[in-house]
């Protein structure tokens, strides 16, 4: 353990991707650190498993809160990972140059911590860049992390996701849910060995943790869910995408009871993984846990072939125990367990499975149209949502481009009167240099004035002596 303390900008204890996972905190609080900045990476915002996301770079004017650690084991090499050293009267600053940040910085993924205290400002950065994650928010500049999260963004959350709560218990569940369902339909297989670690690792965090969103964490899933489904090259989750995800997971949740595997609400992720690997076991195929293409296939047709089957069809068309089976007198003409026998049942089967049921089809047709129009509904109202933030959005363009437009008025007018105060300035120099030149002169031809006079003064002194001494 080194006795050396170090100032850094961020903790992660339970992070094995951490550049500075074994050290340990001196103190509890940070403490303010003079000429230093913090800047984040937005990047890595809302990811558990970076490397780093927030950087000290030097500057003079500016104070940030540190953590003063000690490492338990080997000292990083701070060199490997950008960093120099700088001593203070708190220990050794880890910082990054100036220049080293903007070689790193090309592309501007870095914005800046404006009070200087990440553990203040932690969770409003985190939230904002889930929220840009599930496309909320149009991008991850330094004004959209300025300002504060609204009610109207909770709302529209709300609306477009089908949640409520507290706003970071809905960005859990989302993400919650979009975790299993993305490994469910294997999206999440396509990856290497550390997006395998990563996704291992946040699995690990939902269960221990109350509130975990980490989408940058598994942004290759959501690449490859957007790739196979909407053939779209983007990491971000859309309401609509996430609705059709869930909406998918329910179907294939009903499927599964339909044949006769129960689903605990409790655990209903684990049951649903539990279950697939039943029925791929059952129907003789890659025993998996994941539910994909070859396993719907086989659901599918399992259900359709369940669902025609002879004892459900007559009981939807209203018969009742008490009443003679039809099929049972058709086959009862014929002699048993005969091939004549299987056949006609099979007929039978195709048969009465294509006879329309008149009794409850006003029922289901109504029943279709109100899903329909409640999704319609949801749709609109997410439409509307949507309208609203950009009329609100355009609104406060052309604000800022009316105070853009008054304040570059008002700086023409100010570089008007600057010209001319300047050209004031310049005559009265001028003016100022030319009395120097004319005093100068004045100077020049007085020192030659007395210059002769000197040389007069002299004369007559060598002449007086001259006289006195005769």
């Amino acid at each position: 353990m080194s006795d050396q303390i170090y100032l850094i900008p961020e903790i992660h204890k339970s992070s094995p991707f951490f550049w500075a996972q074994h050290a340990e905190q001196v103190s509890l609080m940070p403490i303010p650190i003079s000429g230093v900045k913090l800047y984040a990476d937005t990047k890595e915002l809302d990811s558990y498993a970076s490397l780093r996301t927030i950087i000290v770079v030097e500057q003079e004017t500016k104070t940030s809160k540190l953590y003063p650690v000690r490492f338990t084991k080997k000292v990083p090499n701070f060199e490997a990972h950008g960093f120099s050293i700088k001593q203070c009267p708190h220990g050794n600053i880890v910082y990054m140059k100036l220049e080293d940040f903007w070689k790193i910085n090309k592309n501007s993924s870095f914005v800046a911590i404006s009070d200087g205290d990440w553990l203040c400002s932690k969770k409003h950065y985190k939230i904002t860049a889930a929220l840009y994650h599930l496309s909320l928010l149009p991008s991850l500049n330094k004004a959209v992390f300025r300002t504060q999260i609204d009610s109207k963004i909770e709302e529209d959350l709300n609306l477009m996701y089908d949640v409520s709560g507290e706003i970071l218990e809905m960005l859990t569940l989302i993400f919650k849910n979009v975790v299993f369902g993305l490994e469910f339909f294997g999206f999440c297989n396509d990856c290497s060995e550390e997006q395998k670690r990563r996704l291992l690792h946040i699995k690990d965090r939902l269960q221990t943790r109350k509130v975990c969103v980490a989408f940058s964490q598994i942004d290759f899933a959501i690449l490859n869910y957007n790739m196979f489904c909407y053939k779209t090259d983007s990491c971000r989750i859309t309401s609509y995408s996430y609705l059709h995800l869930m909406k998918t997971l329910n179907i294939v949740e009903r499927i599964i009871i339909q044949l006769g595997f129960p689903v605990s609400k409790n655990k209903r992720f684990e049951s649903l993984t539990h279950n697939i690997k039943k029925i791929q076991k059952e129907f003789h195929i890659p025993i998996t846990g994941i539910c994909d293409q070859q396993t719907l296939q086989k659901l599918w047709s399992n259900t359709i072939v369940k669902s025609v089957q002879m004892k459900s069809i007559f009981k939807d068309l209203g018969t009742t125990s008490e009443e003679p089976k039809k099929e049972q007198i058709l086959i009862q003409c014929l002699p048993d367990d005969t091939p004549a026998q299987k056949v006609l049942a099979e007929n039978i089967n195709r048969f009465i499975g294509k006879i329309p049921i008149t009794s409850n089809a006003s029922e289901i047709l109504r029943e279709n149209i109100n899903s329909n129009l409640s999704e319609i509904a949801q749709r609109c109202g997410t439409l509307s949502q949507r309208i609203n933030n950009i009329v609100k959005r355009t609104d406060n363009a052309t604000n800022v481009v009316h105070r853009l437009e008054s304040s570059n008025s008002r700086c023409d007018e100010s570089l008007e009167k600057a010209a001319i105060t300047l050209n004031q300035v310049l005559e009265d120099h001028r003016k100022v240099q030319q009395q120097f030149v004319e005093i100068r002169e004045s100077i020049t031809a007085q020192k030659k004035r007395n210059m002769v006079l000197q040389i007069f003064g002299g004369l007559m002194l060598l002449f007086y002596l001259y006289k006195f001494i005769r």
